[in-house]
């Protein structure tokens, strides 16, 4: 015999009683029955003086058969322009204001003020042929040497410029792409990023150079920014950039397409490999410091980028994880060697400009 399922006691209800009114399932208490009666008279109030304005401007229609007036909301139908996401989000990107940029180009140029005055004004061409003040100067404002153990040059260098000519080009390459990187990641990532390029810049330079050669500027830091912000790849492409007027109204025209071209991100692209195989070349660059700001930059833009995009998720992982087991190891091997040393079982080669040209 089949047995029905027993209800618990706290769940039984016992009969309504013929004739009783039903019960309802929550009542107002009596102390807040004068405070209801006065809202819904209230609510009847406005309802009368906005419902004959409102049935006129085709907000509010009312329904038939006496059920009172129900909300007809118009149909709004609004074509948004193609990639108009993107112009949107590029938009709101150049609105914000690079704040640590601006900060750190004004302190490179007071450095540069600052080691000008020191010296008096500017050296002839024959000792400097950037348009700056003398070795002595620089060095004491400072330079990356460190014969005397000085560690805190491994910060310094980066702010100091050797002239005129050295500082313009590194400025203005620096206000170009560090405003776009720092629209997108914000002032804090590319402060840290900023300072761990130069940091790794000037201790490859310190632990490779020879001991006399004497090295500044923001050159690693740079190529960090460059080869960050290429590697974790453009958020909006070219838009990201605020070309100039001149160059918006050339864009119509062919030489306006290859000025785009070569100011967007693959022109950016270029730049850090041509100024890499070029500082090969070139006895006065510290290439060293440029391939460590590089392999910074590369480090932190891995980490970094939006992986949401990835086409081969575990292939880009791999090459995150070498990228950033690069920097480290790179960092950990020129620290010993500048801080430690061996007693000698390491020789500097120098720069690799020296190497190649003997």
């Amino acid at each position: 015999m089949a047995r029905g399922r027993r209800i618990p006691g706290h769940l039984r209800r016992s009969p309504a009683a013929p004739g009783a009114m039903p019960r309802s399932p929550r009542a107002w208490p009596r102390h807040l029955e004068p405070v209801a009666a006065a809202v819904a008279a209230a609510a009847a109030v406005a309802a009368a003086k906005v419902a004959p304005a409102a049935v006129a401007a085709g907000i509010v229609a009312v329904a038939p058969g006496g059920e009172g007036p129900r909300l007809a909301l118009p149909k709004l139908a609004v074509d948004l322009p193609q990639g108009s996401s993107t112009t949107v989000s590029a938009r709101q990107q150049q609105s914000r204001p690079a704040v640590f940029i601006d900060c750190i180009t004004a302190v490179e140029i007071a450095f540069l003020i600052l080691s000008l005055i020191a010296n008096d004004g500017v050296e002839p061409l024959a000792a400097n042929a950037m348009v700056g003040p003398s070795q002595a100067v620089l060095y004491r404002l400072g330079a990356l040497d460190l014969l005397e153990r000085q560690y805190w040059r491994l910060f310094s260098a980066t702010f100091l410029h050797a002239g005129l000519l050295h500082l313009v080009p590194n400025v203005a390459a620096q206000l170009w792409v560090g405003k776009v990187v720092e629209r997108r990641w914000g002032a804090y990532r590319v402060a840290l990023l900023y300072m761990l390029a130069g940091l790794g810049g000037n201790l490859l330079s310190a632990a490779l150079s020879k001991p006399n050669q004497m090295s500044m500027g923001s050159s690693g830091a740079l190529l960090g920014l460059c080869v960050a912000g290429c590697v974790a790849g453009p958020g909006n492409g070219d838009a990201e950039f605020q070309l100039p007027r001149c160059v918006q109204q050339m864009t119509k025209e062919k030489l306006g397409w290859t000025l785009k071209l070569l100011l967007g991100w693959k022109g950016i692209a270029c730049f850090v490999v041509l100024s890499l195989v070029i500082g090969c070349f070139m006895t006065n660059v510290d290439n060293w410091a440029h391939i460590g700001g590089a392999v910074v930059g590369l480090a932190f833009g891995s980490i970094a980028r939006d992986r949401r995009m990835d086409t081969w998720p575990r292939c880009r992982r791999a090459g995150d994880f070498a990228a950033v087991a690069l920097a480290c190891s790179g960092a950990l091997v020129c620290g010993w060697l500048i801080f430690v040393g061996c007693n000698g079982c390491f020789v500097p080669p120098g720069q690799i400009a020296d190497t190649i040209m003997v």
